[in-house]
């Protein structure tokens, strides 16, 4: 046989020794591995019952039984309960899944000769839990364990002592406040609001959607709602300025059930309290809401003794109407209009349109305007804006002098008329005069820029 022959059956028997060197190996390993975790004990769990079966649950003063898939609270310190108190259905069933069995780290010991030393002889918890065949389990539970991550349970009839996990521990001695329901306002949709009334130290305000006949100064805006307080004439409300400020509440939960009972309501603010009524088709919500507490505020339901506390109210309690409301007080489509005329100020200005869609011709004191000129006009004429509210108890006396009227003549209904006008109130503003009130200012610059892209109009020949 050649020496390259003989090179080549010692590499081929190097790689068979080799490999199967590694296949013992780790046939090895397997087979320690599994024999290791055969040594190790199954994790102990204490009780013996199927979650589903659980009916009854006595636990922290409270009883509570399921009738069907709906567990109640039939009895809270001996007494019948407050038919106000709400549970969270979710959380007693999650507890249910942990107190069926209640898993352990370890058996700490198989014959204690004293349970004080446990914390069982006088145990901070008792939960007694029922299945639908009429099996019980008692959960005892004592002192925490020195690792300070789980606590010594016992079952009652059963003389080990385990160590089970702060998690589960938590569910064998809830408290009430551990499984009542905090949701408090549900999604709001916006389109679906059919009430809204805040009262609060700075205003009452009403908000409702605008309904038919729409008022001729209402009909001009985009608006959904209308708010009837606290002005005078209702006005438009900013739609998106009230998707602002109900948004955040959208699924907003109580953070702290306080006193369920209060002898008082002064200590929270709750005796001349702000308020929140929302009515979203069936849903209501009528919140009173009280003094600070942190960063959230104390609250409470309208008819509810129980006081909470909740986040997310200062914008109630500090509302102002005016951040509201839809700040055109005329806003029109110039294909709604067959006159415009304002009166007053450096000149009278009077413009006329005829015609329909792509046929409007575009008059301006007599002369036909060119068309995209005059609409650059007629957008500074219906762009004014509300810019403050009248001082309070301001009494303006209106005059003729230095007054400016701006009316609309609308084609429908025929021959309406819709008009403000602006009286002298300072060096900057104007008084809005509309509708018979005169609640809001308008700075003059506004009306200046309408008599300058008056001056900007192109005439044709």
């Amino acid at each position: 046989m050649s020496k390259k022959g003989r090179t080549i059956i010692i590499a081929l028997a190097s790689i068979v020794l080799l490999w199967g060197a590694y296949y013992g190996i780790t046939v090895h390993n397997r087979n320690r591995a599994a024999a290791l975790f055969d040594e190790i004990p199954p994790t102990p769990t204490i009780g013996d019952l199927v979650s589903s079966d659980i009916v009854r649950i006595e636990v922290s003063g409270m009883v509570l039984e399921k009738q069907d898939d709906f567990w109640e609270l039939v009895s809270l310190n001996g007494e019948a309960p407050p038919d106000w108190i709400v549970l969270d259905q979710s959380l007693i069933r999650g507890a249910t899944f942990v107190l069926a069995t209640v898993w352990a780290e370890r058996i700490v010991d198989e014959t204690p000769e004293d349970l004080s030393v446990y914390g069982l002889e006088s145990p901070a918890a008792r939960t007694v839990v029922t299945d639908i065949h009429g099996n019980s389990v008692v959960y005892l539970v004592g002192d925490i364990t020195p690792a300070v991550t789980s606590y010594f349970v016992k079952r009652e009839g059963n003389p080990n002592i385990f160590a089970v996990n702060e998690f589960s521990v938590r569910r064998l001695k809830f408290s009430l406040d551990d499984i009542r329901d905090r949701s408090l306002f549900p999604q709001l949709p916006l389109h679906a609001l059919s009430r809204m009334r805040v009262e609060s130290a700075q205003a009452q305000i009403d908000i409702s959607p605008i309904t038919e006949p729409v008022p001729l100064h209402l009909s001009s805006g985009f608006s959904r709602f209308g708010m009837t307080s606290p002005y005078s004439l209702p006005r438009g409300v900013d739609n998106n300025a009230l998707q602002t400020l109900l948004s955040p509440l959208n699924n907003r939960r109580i953070e702290e059930f306080v006193n369920d009972f209060p002898s008082s309501l002064s200590p929270y603010g709750l005796d001349n309290p702000a308020r929140l009524l929302l009515e979203f088709g069936d849903i209501s919500i009528d919140l009173l809401i009280g003094n600070q507490s942190g960063a959230d505020r104390y609250a409470k339901l309208a008819g509810v003794p129980g006081v909470f506390t909740v986040g997310g109210m200062e914008p109630f309690v500090h509302i102002r109407p005016f951040t509201l409301i839809d700040r055109f007080p005329l806003l029109f489509d110039i294909a709604w209009l067959t006159r415009l005329s304002i009166s007053g100020g450096d000149r009278p200005l009077n413009a006329e349109i005829h015609g329909e869609g792509h046929d409007m011709v575009f008059y301006l004191n007599g002369r036909r305007a060119e068309e995209m000129s005059f609409r650059h006009w007629f957008q500074s004429v219906i762009s004014l804006r509300i810019d403050a509210e009248m001082p309070p108890a301001f009494n303006l006396e209106p005059t003729a002098s230095g007054n400016i009227t701006i009316e609309h003549h609308l084609k429908d209904p025929p021959g309406e008329r819709v008009s403000i006008t602006l009286i002298p109130f300072s060096r900057d503003f104007y008084a809005l005069s509309q509708d018979g009130t005169m609640e809001f200012l308008i700075a003059r610059n506004q009306i200046l820029r309408i008599f300058q892209a008056a001056d900007l109009v192109v005439f044709e020949s």
